[in-house]
């Protein structure tokens, strides 16, 4: 079984960064979560996340998905930390910083899916009938970077927001995530 304390002291140096966002129970399932990230042998679902922490047969699966539905912790302030650890380790100093946002339509369905709806999909080439799904909407932002090990600049997202019907557009939305980019930027350089 994972513990907290049994994680490489760099990578416990990393989530140590995030620890003012949740509370004591939340961030020892978000760790647990990460780490089952990482090591998930197969798909990085929730359940493959707590297969990959060694935590499949301690840990009921509604624990994890109780993370993303009623834990207490807020997107927006992970967001900025993690703007912050990107920025921070992998942008050069006085470089300017790249934002890219883009939206992504997971296709799901069922009475407990929030923010489900009848909505244009982009990534769909082909007949104007098949770029309309149901789903929710993402929009993402990330940061532009350059990796050492890498011939081309990668696009690390560092910040989402949620379509929802009746809710504020995706230009709207997108101003806000560059805006959380932005200050956290801002609250990190000099």
């Amino acid at each position: 079984m994972l513990q907290v304390g049994t994680l490489p002291g760099s990578l416990m140096a990393l989530l140590a960064v995030f620890r003012p966002c949740f509370t004591g129970p939340s961030f020892r399932t978000f760790c647990a979560l990460v780490a089952g990230m990482i090591a998930a042998p197969a798909r990085r679902t929730l359940c493959g996340m707590l297969v990959g922490a060694g935590l499949a047969g301690v840990w009921h699966h509604c624990r994890a998905h109780r993370f993303f539905s009623r834990a207490v912790w807020d997107l927006s302030r992970v967001s900025a930390v993690l703007v912050g650890v990107v920025v921070d380790r992998l942008v050069p100093a006085g470089a300017p910083v790249l934002v890219a946002v883009d939206d992504t339509l997971f296709r799901r369905s069922g009475r407990r899916v929030a923010a489900a709806f009848w909505q244009h999909d982009g990534s769909v080439h082909g007949p104007r009938d098949a770029q309309v799904g149901f789903g929710n909407n993402w929009l993402i932002a990330g940061v532009v970077v350059d990796l050492p090990f890498l011939s081309r600049p990668t696009c690390l997202p560092v910040a989402f927001a949620l379509v929802t019907k009746d809710g504020p557009t995706k230009q709207v939305l997108a101003g806000h995530l560059v805006e959380l980019i932005t200050t956290a930027i801002t609250a990190v350089t000099p």
